[in-house]
């Protein structure tokens, strides 16, 4: 968090959780004072800490799991003409 090129309305996540440097608590602080979206991002994040510490270890722990690939579509063969059906030739 310090890069100072971030951008300081996505720390709120980051502030709840308690994981921001002091410098960049203090700064997050002064521009909370100024800004209703996050006082209301804020709001809405509260209850993350209390969420989070219900969550078994065990299965925190799978959800950094890399996730399985997604299925590689298989191509379709194409469909049998109907009995009695007869595709007109070209030519």
């Amino acid at each position: 968090m310090n890069d100072r090129a971030d951008d300081i309305h996505e720390w709120d996540a980051a502030y709840v959780l308690g994981s921001l440097s002091a410098t960049d608590r203090a700064l997050f602080e002064a521009h909370l004072e100024g800004c209703d979206a996050c006082m209301r991002s804020l709001a809405e994040l509260s209850g993350l800490p209390g969420v989070l510490r219900m969550l078994p270890v065990e299965e925190a722990i799978a959800l950094m799991d890399e996730p399985e690939a997604p299925a590689v579509p298989q191509p379709v063969a194409p469909a049998q003409d109907a009995p009695g059906h007869r595709v007109p030739r070209r030519g």
